[in-house]
């Protein structure tokens, strides 16, 4: 499914340090968050690849094809409470050759492999042995999203929005807002977003290029890393997204509840978050939004949904902050943890979505949107 990156990197910041044994294994520890996030999640066809470093010895893949001697086993445990999270082989020194032991791992076998049952494996760093207890230990409940836009990446293209062809005559606010303005920075944002896009693109591959090269001493000290740059473009994107499909709400409540406004002078919904998930529309603003099964035309894909959380978590969750270091290689991905309203005993949702599929839902579903206003108008005519 190219809507998933089925392979990660982990970058690390500007490099100050000596390589030595002790830096391979921060390395190696920091990249255990995508594998611990991916042994919590439900998907049995998960994939544990991930790229560690700036080094041209830190790929690891999925399958080990070129191991020509058994392995070493490495088995990993959570940091705090030291119960068995599970085990992997070891990557082998870029320096030494010595297999690597990450921070909160040990080469030592626990006596219990399972992590579901009423018991489990726990690791005395101390004795450097493992005790039995009582499996109730708290968990998060995590959930991989991948948004599928229902077509290829080979069928994205840059489109336009034409404001005498393609957008409706919007209603002015008297004496507050010109309809026509509001025509014009739509057509533009939404040409900006496209640009934006592309520069997600260029700097995911100066990233990908850079991360298989040898770390230079002219990178020593530098202030803004390529990674960086990635992931912060990567959140412009979907702000401007998100700006427009807001702004495309309020729009269709001026079209849709004229009287109510002329009445009250207020636009009563405001964010595309308040129908996002909306199962059924009730009301004409509601069908232009998310469809009726009727003339209005629905999305069957759930991006409203998808692009509210992506927003919702870089907006609300400070463990956004923790996906900063992973991207996809194959693909520019927008990679995010949220929990709604910070609550880490509800579901977190494991943001994993290819940013090429986004960007055809923002499209299609800002062109669906608008003929849906169109249409609206020429009934209400």
């Amino acid at each position: 499914m190219e809507a998933r990156s089925r392979r990660f990197m982990w970058i690390p910041g500007p490099i100050t340090t000596v390589h030595n044994e002790h830096f391979f294994r921060e390395l190696a520890a920091v990249a255990r968050v995508g594998l611990i996030i991916r042994r919590w999640l439900s998907d049995k066809n998960r994939s544990a690849a991930v790229v560690l470093g700036n080094h041209p010895y830190s790929v690891r893949h999925s399958v080990r094809e070129n191991m020509t001697k058994e392995p070493v086993w490495v088995y990993h445990f959570e940091n705090t409470n030291k119960f068995y999270l599970g085990c992997e082989p070891a990557d082998p020194c870029p320096m030494s050759g010595k297999p690597l032991v990450p921070f909160s791992a040990t080469v030592i076998r626990p006596p219990l492999l399972d992590t579901q049952g009423e018991k489990i494996a726990c690791f005395d760093e101390v004795a450097g042995v493992w005790h039995i207890k009582e499996n109730n230990f708290w968990r998060p409940k995590v959930r991989e999203s991948n948004y599928d836009a229902g077509r290829k990446m080979s069928t994205y293209a840059v489109i336009n929005l034409s404001i005498y062809k393609d957008l409706p005559v919007y209603p002015s606010i008297p004496m507050i807002c010109s309809g026509a303005i509001v025509a014009i920075n739509i057509s533009e944002r939404f040409r900006y977003v496209h640009q934006i896009f592309e520069s997600v693109c260029r700097l995911h591959n100066l990233v990908i290029s850079s991360a298989m090269q040898p770390p230079s001493s002219a990178n020593v000290g530098e202030v803004f890393a390529p990674h960086m740059a990635y992931k912060l473009e990567g959140e412009a994107l979907i702000y401007h997204m998100r700006r427009m499909l807001d702004s495309l709400t309020q729009l269709t409540y001026l079209i849709t509840n004229k009287e109510d406004f002329s009445k009250n002078k207020v636009i009563a919904h405001n964010e595309i978050g308040r129908v996002a998930e909306l199962e059924k529309a009730s009301n004409d603003f509601e069908a232009v939004l998310i469809g009726n099964g009727n003339e209005y035309a629905g999305d069957s894909t759930g991006f409203l949904a998808t692009i509210n959380s992506l927003f919702n978590s870089f907006k609300h969750c400070l463990m956004h902050e923790e996906s900063c270091m992973l991207m996809g290689v194959d693909a520019p991905s927008i990679v995010s943890y949220h929990a709604k309203n910070n609550n880490h005993n509800n579901e977190i949702v494991y943001h994993n979505h290819n940013a090429y599929h986004i960007m055809m839902g923002f499209q299609d579903n800002v062109m669906r949107i608008i003929r849906n206003q169109k249409l609206n108008q020429q009934i209400n005519a």
